[in-house]
């Protein structure tokens, strides 16, 4: 039996209280973003050519995200130089998020410095040189992509791939995360009634479809998504499911990390069949993973007055990249038609070896 209790009650919950407006969407809509993406420190290289490129980093100073940026290129004679930056990280907030997409942001002046010390010559302190070419934003869209200056003066940018994203023959930095047979540990924060849940959905690990691909015919008609939810191909060849791993867990063990039968992200169906109605895509045009869920019908109420094809839910999946222990994190930010905002902030946090030794001491199923 399909288990769908969150989606059912918060529909239940939209639908009982639509007669008084926004109050009905505005208590189950998050009310912030939790999960910050930052920039992993390291060399961040793009298409303009060998020779220029960015190197990041960014510490914790008091309550503030401080970014260390500096882009090495060259002068018009050929000689080589650099531009320094350093200003606190934004993290976008939801209506800024929602109109383009980004995640976070830097802004600050660049200033190139001069008159320092050679290499092994007698210590010297630099001064600092402020082009004239003014404040730059360096847009974050994961922790290993960005969209910077391009360093040419004008209003261009490009598009900045970090350390790490050299992917396998044939794969983009997106596919090979969907692809490397990770296990992440899934869990849920979303409101009810204006309160914050906190909800476990087990370990997980995405697997490529092989059978007939879920057919979707675009997002719920009347629906205001945001745009960069949009794909150009809401059917691509490559589709994504999430498959549980909850064989070998002990009662207890289910008790505390969750049982994947209550998560509305991994399928109940026959892989192949039209009922599928959670899928993972990769956007050729931009390399970002998206998830959309389509409202199955028969499985509550309301679905039946609605289309299976038709999108019902969008979700952004962002790399953003190790948690305090190390451990690679990514996470989901679904978009509600019915509710018409964000709905919930799903985090993946990978399992490491150790923890997976412990749980399958011969090797997973």
């Amino acid at each position: 039996m399909k288990n769908h209790v969150l989606y059912a009650a918060s529909l239940a919950l939209i639908l009982a209280t639509s007669c008084v407006g926004d109050v009905g969407a505005q208590s189950v809509l998050l009310p912030d973003f939790k999960q910050a993406v930052r920039p992993v420190g390291g060399v961040f290289s793009g298409p303009s050519g060998s020779g220029t490129a960015w190197t990041v980093d960014w510490a914790r100073v008091g309550a503030n995200d401080l970014f260390f940026g500096t882009y090495y290129h060259y002068n018009p004679d050929g000689s080589a130089t650099w531009l320094n930056m350093q200003s606190n990280i934004t993290q976008a907030s939801i209506a800024e998020y929602t109109a383009t997409g980004v995640a976070a942001y830097v802004r600050g002046s660049l200033y190139r410095g001069q008159g320092g010390t050679c290499f092994e010559c007698p210590s010297a302190a630099p001064t600092l040189v402020y082009p004239p070419i003014g404040d730059r934003q360096i847009n974050v869209y994961s922790s290993k992509r960005l969209r910077v200056p391009s360093g040419t003066g004008g209003a261009t940018v490009e598009a900045l791939h970090g350390p790490s994203v050299v992917a396998a023959a044939g794969k983009t930095l997106s596919t090979a995360l969907l692809d490397n047979r990770a296990i992440w540990a899934v869990s849920t924060r979303y409101y009810v009634n204006g309160l914050e849940r906190i909800f476990n959905s087990g370990w997980m690990r995405f697997k490529q479809r092989t059978g007939t691909k879920a057919a979707m015919t675009g997002f719920q008609p009347g629906s205001v998504v945001p745009s960069f939810l949009a794909v150009a191909d809401f059917n691509a060849p490559a589709q994504y499911e999430l498959e549980c791993l909850s064989l070998g867990f002990t009662a207890e063990q289910l008790a505390s990390i969750g049982n994947c039968s209550a998560s509305q992200l991994n399928d109940y169906e026959i892989e192949g069949s039209d009922t599928n109605h959670v899928t993972f895509l990769v956007d050729p045009a931009t390399d970002r993973i998206r998830y959309y869920k389509r409202c199955v019908t028969g499985s509550t109420g309301a679905c039946n007055l609605l289309q299976p094809t038709y999108i019902s839910d969008a979700a952004d999946v962002i790399d953003i990249g190790p948690g305090t222990d190390g451990s690679s994190r990514l996470v989901a930010r679904r978009f509600w038609l019915l509710a018409g905002g964000w709905s919930e902030e799903t985090t993946f946090t990978r399992v490491s070896d150790a923890q997976l030794k412990m749980v399958y001491p011969n090797g997973l199923p």
